[in-house]
């Protein structure tokens, strides 16, 4: 669908235009909370060293904590678009 067609087609169907409003406005909420809930990311979360005792990673394992880091950094990039 060209531009001007998705425009004519708004016009025309002003209950979907409402309907893809409250569709954006939802988004934006529920974008606003997954960027409040990244605030509350442990420190462990962030980063990392090797050669600690296992107690003192966030999941046990060095290797586990860097996957977690690395999910962490991938939801941050996608909320951050």
């Amino acid at each position: 669908m060209s531009k001007s067609e998705k425009v004519w087609h708004v016009i025309q169907c002003p209950a979907q235009a409402k309907a893809n409003c409250a569709y954006i406005e939802e988004n934006k909420k529920l974008l606003d909370a997954a960027r409040y809930l990244t605030s509350f990311i442990p420190p462990w979360a962030k980063e990392t060293a090797p050669g600690y005792d296992p107690t003192y990673y966030g999941t046990l394992t060095h290797e586990g904590d860097l996957k977690v880091i690395e999910k962490v950094k991938e939801i941050k990039k996608l909320l951050d678009k």
